[in-house]
């Protein structure tokens, strides 16, 4: 079997097979019907070559390589019959491929045709197909393209026999990359790898057509004879060091050409700084659209939280910095033809990172800030609900009571006196309970003693009614240092946590003495108690406790308590920044 029989049979199976995978995944299947037709003609022409059948095999691989084939690739990857220009691709490529079947030295000028015809139809559906049929259709482009070019850069460099064998070699990458186009697109972004490939056939064939212009021109001017070897060399020598120069400017120009504009590094850090504020989504479309990227998002702990624009295929993900505590990322989609980030893109993202760390930071404060105030709201309801509950339920009857003894004692004043002033006497009674259960009501939502006395005055009072275990009076000393005017809410919690220390002191100690420190300390108001002798249990979480650091908690303060070298200790640390009145 000679070379060009087995470079055939490798064409033949590059089609047969993948249009057998297409067929059991049901995939592009009239081209994989066109593909494995192309194969089995090949086939066919082979074993007519081997059999001497010279003109049988020409016209069983022009079946395959002028008609079928472009058929398998005008109709990949859906076959389309209605629209005019799918119709007059088919029928271009039908009529020039069956009259090269007919008429075999007219193959030239088919081939042309279909070459023509594939190439329009192909502009044509990439400019209108949607994003799944594009990206199918780019693996044919890079593959029947550069296979093209390739093969007519063997054929031009190597005489007419020798030729064929690698032209036939070359498009054996079609059939995979057309079975890899709808069965597997994702595998890898066809799209990265047509800049590089155009841009490098691009100035191979110019600097060849360059180099022979340049020999044909030294050979005319010797006057037909063949220029010196060393002047060819010295030729290719200033074309190969202006090769990677111009490939760089190819390489620009098809980019451009392709994939649009890039933006300018500096413009691009410019618009994402002016444009990155409290908003996220704002943040992340000003990224997107000063460095032209499809995707960007943000993730928390390997999460999406935020994103802006389509998916792409194929991401990069950088870190965030933050003193939040979480893994902060940036994920950004590439774009068309892109393999990963430039070294431009990723400067203009790290002048970006601290921004969008700081705007993911104050969106993160504005829900906190938003939850806060929706559980301030909740506790403000639901202190109005106990109170309504306590109006309602208990002072409403007792109320009602009363004026029911009142009519009664009025109706018994004239004829049973006696009745009349017992009835005065309970409702006395109840009178003086109901007065004790608004008081109750009151103390509940704001000591009495606070408005009267003061902070320190309040504190003392109460710690002076307080008895120990031994039943001796708890002597309490109140030490004041400069605490000045406080807000309402800090100055009701301090009290709280006073008075409740105080009483664990009484309840859970020996003790017959405590202090009690109120002091400012820049910013907050310091609210220490302490005693010499604390119990062995009354450090133990309870109610107690887990009231005073709730108290302190909702301030945005803290407590601290426990036993000390000298006895026990409970610190609180309240900002007298707030301004929530309980």
């Amino acid at each position: 079997m000679t070379l060009h029989a087995i470079a055939l049979v490798v064409l033949a199976l590059s089609q047969a097979l993948p249009a057998v995978g297409l067929l059991r995944a049901r995939r592009a299947q009239v081209s994989a019907v066109m593909m494995a037709l192309t194969g089995l003609f090949l086939l066919i022409g082979v074993v007519l070559y081997l059999n001497d059948n010279l003109l049988a095999a020409q016209r069983a691989w022009l079946a395959g390589a002028v008609l079928f084939g472009p058929l398998a690739l005008v109709l990949y990857p859906v076959a389309r019959w209605r629209d005019p220009r799918d119709f007059l691709a088919i029928v271009a490529v039908c009529a020039a491929g069956a009259l090269s079947i007919a008429v075999p030295p007219s193959v030239v000028t088919s081939a042309l045709v279909v070459l023509i015809a594939v190439s329009a139809h192909l502009g044509w559906r990439l400019d209108r197909a949607a994003p799944d049929e594009r990206r199918a259709l780019t693996w044919m482009a890079l593959a029947a393209g550069s296979s093209s070019l390739v093969a007519g850069l063997a054929s031009f460099a190597a005489d007419e026999a020798t030729g064929t064998v690698p032209t036939e070699m070359f498009f054996a990458v079609v059939g995979p990359a057309l079975y890899v186009g709808v069965a597997r697109p994702n595998i890898a972004d066809a799209r990265a790898l047509i800049v590089p490939v155009v841009t490098y056939l691009t100035a191979a064939i110019a600097y060849l057509a360059l180099f022979l212009g340049a020999a044909a021109a030294l050979e005319e001017l010797g006057h037909g004879a063949a220029p010196p070897v060393a002047v060819l060399g010295l030729v290719a020598t200033v074309l190969a060091a202006t090769f990677h120069p111009a490939r760089v400017v190819f390489r620009g120009v098809v980019d451009e050409l392709l994939f649009g504009v890039r933006p300018d590094p500096l413009d691009a850090a410019g618009q994402v700084s002016g444009r990155i504020g409290d908003d996220p989504i704002i943040a992340l479309r000003a990224i997107r659209e000063a460095l032209v990227l499809p995707y960007a998002a943000l993730r928390v702990d390997g999460e999406v939280t935020v994103a802006s624009g389509t998916r792409a295929t194929d991401t990069e993900i950088r870190p965030l910095h933050s003193t939040a505590g979480s893994r902060l990322e940036l994920e950004v989609g590439l774009r068309p033809g892109d393999v990963g980030l430039s070294a431009a893109d990723r400067q203009v993202l790290d002048i970006a990172s601290p921004l969008l760390a700081q705007s993911l930071r104050a969106t993160a404060l504005a829900a906190d800030l938003q939850q806060s105030r929706q559980q301030t709201i909740a506790a403000r309801e639901e202190e109005r609900r106990r109170l309504r509950r306590d109006l309602h339920d208990g002072l409403g009857p007792r109320l009602t009571g009363i004026a029911f003894t009142a009519d009664a004692a009025r109706n018994l004043a004239q004829t049973d006196p006696l009745a009349a002033e017992r009835l005065l006497e309970t409702l006395r009674a109840e009178t003086t309970s109901a007065i004790e259960s608004i008081r109750g009501l009151v103390y509940a939502m704001r000591p009495p003693a606070l408005d009267e006395l003061g902070l320190a005055a309040a504190v003392t009072q109460a710690a002076g009614s307080m008895r120990g275990r031994s039943g001796d009076p708890l002597r309490t000393v109140v030490q004041v240092d400069g605490i000045g005017a406080l807000p309402a809410a800090v100055e009701v919690a301090a009290y709280r946590i006073a008075i409740e220390a105080l009483t664990n002191i009484t309840r859970h100690t020996d003790s017959a003495e405590a202090t009690v420190v109120l002091a400012r300390t820049g910013s907050c108001l310091t609210v220490e108690v302490t005693d010499p002798a604390p119990g062995t249990d009354s450090w133990h979480p309870g109610v107690g406790l887990s009231s005073m650091r709730e108290r302190a908690e909702e301030l945005g303060g803290s407590l601290v308590a426990g036993s000390t070298a000298t006895g026990g200790r409970v610190r609180a640390e309240l900002p007298l920044g707030q301004s929530i009145n309980r």
